[in-house]
């Protein structure tokens, strides 16, 4: 019995100093890699700031030519509002990345989203569409008499019910899309002029005039201050780890991969693109690889001036160097893959070939996932 006794506790302190050993490698892998991350901090919130600022600027472009073509309404004003839309959206979901951290940590980001991106939207809560020639809130006179206050009415009954956001002002300016083999848009600047066919034209304009400057409120008021600079330095190393990684991985996953790809392939109903009015979204996606590709080095954003700048690919570099390799070249992958569909999202969701490249897309995807969970596993 005292034999068995003795061979149980030596088992017992056997598995207990192994335990140990073990709890004392991680903890002494996290505390050497302390350095490191105070080293990413400065970085990380450089480049949010530097990217915020880009998106606030295209959006002040965009608010210019709205206003303008209220005021002269024609083609040309129209089309150049299209423009500064896209050039303003291509350069929001650049920050995709950094707009699913904690609510305690965000630049303004987490309180306002609903006024800023909401996908897809009830476009017949805001106008006139095929099916329904007299709907939306501009042409219902009797409910509605008066087109302001529009924050009060965002997502009354239901969350696709916006009067505010991207894809609020992407329909206004384009219209429903009705063609899968080329532009099919039902609207034109007539649709903004008095005795250019179009009805209730004044409240349209009106409409686009409010539901631009509430959104342009909206955006200017994001801010990577003092304060938020400050949450993230006091933060240790395994939260703020968590909060970059796991906003990128988030960013990747749930938007980019389920949402933005898989979700309208499975599907088949291309109406669940990103931008169904505009016909943008395969430069969108695009664009959210280079944000992916931002997130993990952003030197290139600071035209020389990052040089000394440490990234999160340069701590994982270091770390995890297969991994880093296995990063940078899915992401080479992707955008070969990206080079080869040749239509517009749309139809590549319907075609075969197109297709198959987009899930292809998506899995390489979820490989970057799959090594960002390697990373985040010396932080547990």
């Amino acid at each position: 019995m005292k034999k068995r006794q003795i061979i149980s506790f030596v088992l017992i302190a056997t598995a207990s100093f192994f335990m140990s050993s073990s709890c004392k490698k991680k903890q002494d892998e996290q505390t050497a890699y302390t350095y490191q991350v105070s080293r990413l901090k400065p970085a990380y919130y450089k480049t949010q700031r530097m990217l915020l600022q880009n998106f606030q600027a295209a959006v002040g472009e965009l608010k210019i030519h709205t206003n303008a073509f209220y005021s002269l309404s024609g083609q040309s004003y129209l089309e150049a509002c299209r423009e500064r839309w896209k050039t303003a959206y291509e350069q929001f979901v650049l920050l995709g990345p950094y707009t699913r951290g904690y609510a305690t940590v965000d630049i303004g980001y987490d309180a306002t989203k609903q006024l800023i991106q909401v996908y897809p939207i009830n476009y017949r809560y805001v106008d006139y569409a095929e099916d329904s020639p007299n709907g939306g809130i501009i042409n219902d006179v009797d409910n509605y008499p008066t087109i302001q206050f529009l924050n009060t009415l965002h997502q009354v009954g239901g969350e696709q019910n916006c009067t505010i956001g991207f894809h609020v002002l992407e329909f206004l300016l384009w219209g429903e899309d009705l063609s899968l083999t080329g532009p099919g848009n039902t609207r034109d600047y007539k649709d903004y002029v008095t005795g250019g066919g179009g009805i209730n034209v004044n409240r349209r304009r009106s409409f686009l005039d409010e539901s631009m400057n509430r959104f342009s409120i909206t955006v200017q008021e994001l801010n990577v201050d003092e304060n938020y600079e400050r949450s993230v330095k006091n933060m240790d190393s395994k939260s703020f780890m968590f909060l970059m990684v796991g906003s990128l991985q988030q960013f990747i996953k749930d938007e980019l991969v389920e949402k933005d790809i898989r979700l309208p392939l499975t599907t088949q109903n291309h109406h669940l693109e990103i931008c169904d009015y505009s016909d943008h979204t395969l430069t969108i996606l695009k664009k959210k690889i280079q944000a992916i590709r931002y997130a993990l080095d952003g030197g290139t954003l600071f035209n020389g001036n990052g040089g000394t700048d440490y990234f999160l690919l340069d701590f994982i570099s270091e770390v995890i160097p297969d991994e880093a390799t296995k990063i940078k070249n899915q992401l080479d992958a992707i955008d070969a893959d990206f080079s080869g569909i040749t239509m517009t999202f749309e139809n590549a969701v319907i075609d075969p070939a197109a297709a198959a490249k987009l899930q292809a897309i998506a899995d390489k995807l979820m490989i970057i996932h799959g090594s960002l969970d390697v990373l985040l596993a010396k932080f547990k």
